[in-house]
Parts: structure tokens; sequence; C-alpha cells
């Protein structure tokens, strides 16, 4: 963990960052904006796959990779993951 309360992202990933589509950048501003609860799906540096719902909070960038920040609503924690390596992001539920 860091000082900022998010896990430590693999840093050594940082120069194999692909931009996400303007489109889908846009997409999350909008859903952190209405703060709706998102089902997403997303590889970590190891190559595992996750699978969770959560609430967006946030972008930041940092050493020229860009992320999405989040509420895990399972375990009630904040976190990030790289927007590249997000594979599937939906709204979950409703918002009414």
């Amino acid at each position: 963990m860091t000082e900022d309360g998010f896990t430590t992202e693999d840093r050594s990933m940082a120069g194999d960052y692909q931009p996400i589509s303007c489109e889908l950048y846009s997409k999350f501003e909008l859903w952190i904006m209405r703060q709706q609860s998102l089902r997403i799906a997303w590889r970590d540096a190891d190559g595992g796959d996750h699978i969770g719902t959560v609430i967006p909070t946030d972008m930041q960038t940092q050493s020229g990779s860009e992320f999405l920040c989040f509420t895990d609503t399972v375990q009630d924690k904040p976190d990030r993951v790289r927007l590249d390596r997000i594979i599937r992001a939906e709204v979950f539920g409703t918002s009414d």
C-alpha cells in the first residue's frame, strides 16, 4: 500500500501503457460524475484476471500511465487499476 491508500502498481510496466480511446475515457469520466456502480473485469500486472463491482471515484496519471481509482463495494476499500488493463466495464444495476 502506498501513502494515499492505493495498492502499488507495477511501475516497471509503465513504459508499455497503451492509451484507451477518448470515447471510453469519457465514459469513465461520466460514470465518476454520476457515481455509478460498475462491474469491471481487468488483468493485473502478473496476468491474473479479476472481476469486481466498484464505485469509480477519480482518474489519475502517474509515470505516463492512466488509472481508474475506485472503491471496491465488497471490501469497501480504495484501489485503482491501469486503464489499459480493463477488459470490460459496464454499469451495474440502475441509478433509479
